[in-house]
């Protein structure tokens, strides 16, 4: 599956667009950075406009992600036939940053990168040699920077995203239990944080996918959609108001269960692994420039420590030679 179709560099102070509803729940920057993704080229007067801010707030949220290298500005722009104030529209930086997914199949596990509109550039599939964890975990900590070599031409990897099924818990980043794989509570997340250097954000085949679809699918199935993944495993996800939703202890609602694998569309899943990437850098980005110290709402405690799992090799460099 390709990516969504981008306006042209025409008409970037759009009047036709309409202010965008509240389905998607986003910090002033992830409502800019969704703003510009969604129409860039795209003039700031207009996403003040959808986003509902202030043209102040979207100057200082654009400069930062600009700064970061998320955003950049396009050539200068009038309005028809030369009328009207030259406008500087934004636009997706494409030149920097590349995000990174992992997919961990029963049978399989999947690297690749995507850049920030959500192409996918490069993917690598290799079966398992073996069901242990660490080995799997090493194995696409040791992959990931040979396919960047290969095909990030001088880009530098924002972040990694990695969806697996069964029990996860996207805010602690574990993978609760994977019975096809013996898993039981591994530390996804601080496992390959710690093996690559990079933020990594860790969630289940549907909800990765779901929120794919809320990022960079159609408009009219951001507010409320239900998702159904069937392969080696079947899971689901919905989503109401935008919000994602998850069950007791990062459980989806409808028990996983074991089937014979079909055929999907790998890219989907390629593309919903990134999401998770932008996701957790735009979250991050939305908190350092909200700075209120106000505490997060989890949605699953994890009441037993856990053990260490494993030791991590040091962090590799992730920026390609050009």
């Amino acid at each position: 599956m390709s990516a969504p179709a981008r306006r042209g560099r025409t008409s970037v102070r759009r009047s036709d667009i309409p202010a965008a509803g509240p389905v998607r729940r986003l910090s002033g920057a992830g409502s800019v950075l969704s703003a510009i993704l969604d129409h860039g080229p795209v003039a700031r007067s207009t996403v003040a406009r959808l986003t509902g801010l202030s043209p102040a707030s979207v100057t200082g949220h654009t400069g930062r992600l600009m700064a970061r290298g998320l955003v950049r500005e396009s050539e200068e722009s009038t309005g028809p036939k030369g009328l009207g104030r030259p406008h500087i529209p934004l636009e997706i930086d494409t030149s920097r940053h590349v995000v990174a997914g992992a997919h961990i199949a029963v049978a399989h596990s999947t690297v690749s990168l995507m850049d920030l509109r959500g192409r996918i550039l490069a993917e690598d599939r290799q079966p398992h040699r073996g069901t242990d964890a660490q080995r799997i975990l090493d194995d696409l900590a040791t992959r990931l920077p040979r396919l960047v070599r290969a095909h990030a031409a001088g880009q530098a990897v924002l972040a990694l995203g990695v969806a697996t099924g069964h029990r996860v818990d996207p805010e602690t980043g574990v993978v609760i239990e994977h019975p096809q794989l013996g898993w039981r509570d591994v530390p996804v997340r601080d496992v390959l944080a710690a093996a690559t250097g990079l933020q990594v954000q860790v969630d289940s085949h549907a909800r990765a996918l779901a929120r794919a679809e809320q990022m960079l699918g159609e408009a009219t199935t951001r507010a409320s959609t239900v998702l159904l993944f069937v392969g080696a495993v079947v899971d689901a996800a919905f989503a109401t108001a935008g919000a994602m939703h998850l069950g007791r202890g990062g459980e989806r609602g409808s028990s996983a269960a074991r089937v014979g694998r079909v055929r999907r569309c790998r890219a989907v899943l390629v593309r919903a692994e990134g999401v998770l990437a932008v996701r957790g850098v735009g979250a991050r980005h939305g908190a350092a420039s909200r700075r209120t110290g106000a505490p997060t709402r989890r949605s699953r405690t994890m009441s037993q420590p856990r053990a260490p799992f494993g030791r991590c090799r040091t962090a590799p460099d992730f920026t390609a030679p050009a």
